[in-house]
């Protein structure tokens, strides 16, 4: 199943194999307290399974690309200020070994080396009009790229699209439902998500706990939100981040934003075989 495209729609679904992969390994080591964990027939299954759910849900026959994550990341040597994934302990799943292995040879998956899955499918898409391409993942960071999006349920995290994301994006919040002791309700966010470049810049204000990225140290979702919920341009949301930036670090806030932002941001192109990093927007003004 090494197709390279989908016949019917011309769709090219492109799959976040790390998630998928780590999801079925995941699934086989789950089992009652005392049980061994499921066989590898039901793990091989349940990933079958996993993929044809996401053509289905998608559109298509198969998909045209899954992407892995090989050796090295620049990320790792870009990162001064916390460890990139530095928080992340613990045995991996048994057959995920196996798994990815599988999905190699049974899919045809690509193996990236030098950056992460998540930047072959931001780079991939690019090479097609944002209405050509379905990005499958439940990696919310891949949602700041401009194409149709789609995260399958798993647990207690819902189904989300398929969707398309535009370049400019927005961001939402959900508050709090606690009551303060005046007896007044908490206007505090418990919780921000979004879409395009605004998630982005969202990011480089909350950072992202799951791979250890600062962002604006001591800052969160709720200057996030104030800063940059109805601006229109990339450049409004640079230069109020920025800005923020600017009053917590003074002379190296540039310096630092540079590095939150290339840990954060999905790459969009290749060139002498590396992926692009992030640079701050052209006509930033003063």
């Amino acid at each position: 199943m090494k197709h390279r495209g989908d016949v019917s729609t011309g769709i090219k679904l492109l799959i976040d194999g790390d998630l998928i992969s780590y999801e079925a390994a995941s699934a086989a080591d789950m089992v009652d307290e005392g049980m061994e964990r499921r066989g590898w027939d039901w793990t091989a299954e349940h990933l079958d399974k996993t993929i044809i759910n996401i053509c289905e849900a998608c559109g298509v026959q198969s998909p045209a690309y899954i992407f892995l994550t090989g050796t090295g990341n620049f990320r790792f040597d870009i990162a001064t200020v916390k460890p990139y994934k530095g928080n992340r302990k613990g045995e991996k799943p048994f057959y995920l070994p196996n798994v990815r292995m599988y999905l190699q040879a049974q899919y045809g998956a690509v193996v990236v080396n030098g950056m992460e899955a998540d930047d072959a499918l931001t780079i991939t898409a690019g090479r097609y009009k944002p209405d050509e391409v379905i990005i499958a993942s439940r990696d919310k960071d891949l949602r700041q790229f401009p194409c149709l999006q789609y995260s399958w349920e798993v647990g207690n995290q819902p189904e989300w699209g398929v969707e398309m994301v535009d370049e400019i994006g927005d961001i939402h919040v959900r508050r709090s439902t606690k009551t303060l002791k005046n007896g007044e309700p908490s206007k505090a966010i418990d919780k921000i998500w979004g879409t395009g470049l605004m998630w982005f810049y969202t990011q480089c204000i909350t950072g992202d706990t799951t791979d250890n990225i600062a962002g604006l140290e001591g800052k969160g979702a709720a200057l996030a939100y104030e800063i940059l919920h109805g601006l229109k341009t990339e450049k409004e949301m640079f230069l109020a981040v920025l800005l923020a930036y600017k009053g917590k670090y003074g002379e190296l806030a540039e310096e630092r934003l540079l590095e939150q932002g290339r840990l954060l941001y999905m790459c969009r192109e290749m060139k002498d075989g590396k992926a692009v990093m992030w640079e701050f927007p052209e006509e930033q003004g003063e």
